[in-house]
């Protein structure tokens, strides 16, 4: 039932680039057996261009340059996402680059905050990055990137570092070591919502959220070795931890706002210790239990594919998958103390085998 399309428009050949597209998912769209529709009710357009310099020049040997307008509705008409990006590209004459950009937000309607509930304000900021890699010719390479975002009315900022590295020993072996950082702060971040017929204002029911300040390290750890053209072994490891604490609780005071009452304020009560606020203290609106919702969770995640194309276009694979993971409500970042209780929890092993044979014909 209903109807889904997209039209496109693309350039390019020569030095001006050019894209655009409409798209559009009607309200109720199922396609069935067809596949997967992640979002219905949605219509999307943008429009991109830019220009790419290809001969050298002084200290450049190339460059390119891409800004985009782009916005998003539903079927209602009310915009739910929309802005203005950029991105520079350079490649310099010793063959490192440098790459930067940023968005830039207006305020929009976020239809999807309360989770099924009436739709709330998202107020409007702007997000930037910055990045540097070096020759990738060279045995050794880097690669460093910067990026933050910054909205109005408190809605939410993050920073983010990640640093890469690969090393070639061989032509045919490569090791790749990307680890990262990200700090969010987003006083929004949704928890629950409860029925009260005394909300009035939220049409009969509260959706808390909570003021989430969370910090999250990870890495990718990557090995590839090619034995022949026809064999190869790769391994590959992903840890992470990643801790969230909630500093305030606090509910949504009317729809289409990003306006929000802090429960331990205006004759509310909040017990983070029995994890229970109540609207209204002693009075007749019921108390909502919201747990201990601090956090934090670490993963460590590996495997290794030995790979066998035994005749043309036939192959055979060797998998083996490990990952053990551990949660708690502690909301304490430590890193060196989660990966020791990390590795100290039972792993899941598993292993797969997986032989194709091509039939030609």
């Amino acid at each position: 039932s209903g109807s889904f399309g997209r039209l496109t428009l693309n350039k390019q050949n020569g030095s001006t680039l050019f894209n655009a597209a409409l798209g559009a998912v009607s309200p109720g769209f199922e396609a069935n057996d067809l596949g997967f529709v992640g979002r219905t009710d949605v219509l999307n357009a943008h429009v991109s261009s830019g220009y790419r310099w290809t001969k050298p020049r002084g200290l450049i040997n190339s460059a390119r340059y891409a800004t985009t307008i782009f916005g998003t509705w539903d079927f209602g008409g009310a915009r739910n996402s929309a802005g203005w990006w950029n991105n520079v590209n350079i490649t310099w004459s010793n063959f490192s680059g440098t790459y930067f950009g940023g968005t830039v937000n207006p305020a929009s309607t976020n239809v999807r905050g309360t989770r099924g509930g009436p739709a709330m304000a998202s107020p409007g900021g702007f997000e930037a990055f910055a990045g540097w890699t070096s020759d990738e010719r060279k045995p050794l390479s880097f690669e460093v990137e910067l990026s933050g975002s910054r909205y109005a009315g408190g809605e939410r900022h993050a920073q983010n570092y990640s640093i890469a590295a690969t090393y070639r020993p061989a032509s045919n072996v490569s090791i790749s070591v990307g680890p990262s950082y990200e700090a969010l702060r987003n006083p929004a971040q949704y928890l629950r919502a409860a029925d009260d017929p005394a909300a009035t204002a939220t049409y009969g029911r509260r959706y808390l959220f909570g003021d989430l300040d969370q910090q999250t390290l990870s890495g990718n750890i990557r090995v590839n070795w090619i034995l022949s053209p026809k064999t190869s072994i790769e391994l590959f490891a992903q840890p992470l931890i990643s801790s969230g604490r909630y500093h305030t609780v606090r509910e949504l005071r009317a729809p289409g706002t990003f306006a929000f009452r802090d429960f331990g304020t205006e004759g509310s009560t909040v017990d983070r210790a029995a994890g229970v606020v109540d609207p209204d203290g002693a009075g007749a609106a019921p108390a909502i239990t919201i747990g201990q919702p601090d956090f934090t969770f670490a993963s460590l995640r590996g495997n290794a594919v030995f790979r066998w194309e035994y005749t043309a276009g036939s192959t055979f694979f060797l998998v083996w998958t490990q990952q053990r993971a551990y949660q708690d409500s502690q909301g304490r970042f430590a890193p060196g103390s989660s990966f020791d209780r990390l590795l100290s929890e039972p792993g899941q092993q598993v292993l797969m085998m997986k032989l194709s044979y091509w039939l030609n014909r």
